[in-house]
């Protein structure tokens, strides 16, 4: 706890400093930026016409960023021997794997109250280096993507990336790497899947939800059924709320369909034999609270209106 509140005041002393240099095209972990003005950012790149996307991945990032470079970037801007004596402190911590301690020697730990700040001090080179060329990235910490308008401008840009990660001792994933024309494929930032001027929630993130309510909504256990609904309800009205802002009514439909059918089974399972469906129709679970997706669903969701945002 007391290395938690060491790090937060760093990060309370750092913060101003480094954001007066950080770009516009920089999200994650900032004041005032969100993961929602990260995705209407690539929208908005994509109605312009910026339709081919390097969609890049950062081989272990916080995994492996060098500790030199990292702290010589933060004494450009800061001269405190006290300051940079804590960072390297911090940095040279070490991790306890079990009970072996094994000393840090490269790396920011995932989850340190300091690391995402520090990621977004050594990637600010990526930024200024391919804002230089008119490349337009969105990046949210080690997350980015570079749009273009044609084949060979993105190819070029990934090449650009290559070369100024390779300078920061990082490297690109290259499984999860690759330069896709949104017009005929798609590609996933930040959870959503963006395909022409669509963007829904992704495969990974239905799938991930889905594995988080299925231990809250089995059969075998000694709740009722409104102690099920309010366990329920908070992950839902979560997971909605941040995939309310694309083309949500589809995927909010089927997902609120498969929670009251597990619901209904689990009823089911203690009280009667039949179909189910008739049973326990939708206005029951209405009626016991359960949070239903689609209501998160804009009006102007354009699945209900039949055009793209």
């Amino acid at each position: 706890m007391r290395d938690r509140v060491v790090q937060a005041a760093l990060v309370a002393v750092l913060e101003p400093i480094f954001e007066a240099k950080f770009l516009g095209c920089s999200f994650g972990f900032r004041p005032g930026r969100s993961p929602r003005q990260a995705l209407d950012r690539v929208s908005q790149a994509l109605a312009q016409g910026q339709t081919w996307v390097v969609d890049a991945d950062i081989r272990g990032c916080f995994d492996n960023i060098p500790h030199a470079p990292v702290i010589a970037e933060v004494a450009r801007e800061v001269a405190d021997g006290t300051v940079l004596a804590l960072l390297t402190a911090f940095l040279k911590a070490g991790v306890l794997e079990g009970q072996d301690f094994q000393p840090t020697e490269i790396g920011t730990p995932q989850g340190a109250v300091l690391s995402p700040l520090l990621a977004n001090i050594y990637l600010h080179r990526l930024d200024e280096a391919l804002t230089a060329h008119g490349y337009t990235l969105v990046r949210y910490a080690d997350d980015f993507v570079v749009l273009c308008r044609s084949q060979a401008e993105a190819e070029a840009a990934l090449t650009a990336v290559r070369y100024v990660l390779a300078e920061l001792g990082l490297a690109l994933s290259e499984e999860k790497t690759r330069v896709v024309d949104v017009q005929s494929g798609m590609f996933t930032f930040l959870g959503y899947t963006f395909r022409q001027a669509w963007r829904f929630p992704s495969d990974r993130a239905l799938r991930r939800l889905r594995a988080k309510l299925r231990p809250l909504t089995r059969r075998q256990q000694p709740r009722a059924v409104q102690a099920v609904v309010t366990a329920v309800n908070p992950v839902l009205r979560g997971w909605g709320q941040y995939f309310r802002h694309g083309h949500c009514l589809k995927a909010f439909d089927r997902l609120d369909g498969w929670v009251r059918m597990r619901l209904r089974s689990f009823l089911w399972k203690r009280k009667a034999r039949g179909r189910a469906h008739h049973l326990w129709p939708n206005a029951y679970w209405a009626s016991l609270g359960l949070f239903a997706l689609v209501t998160l669903a804009r009006p102007a969701d354009p699945l209900r209106r039949g055009a793209a945002v």
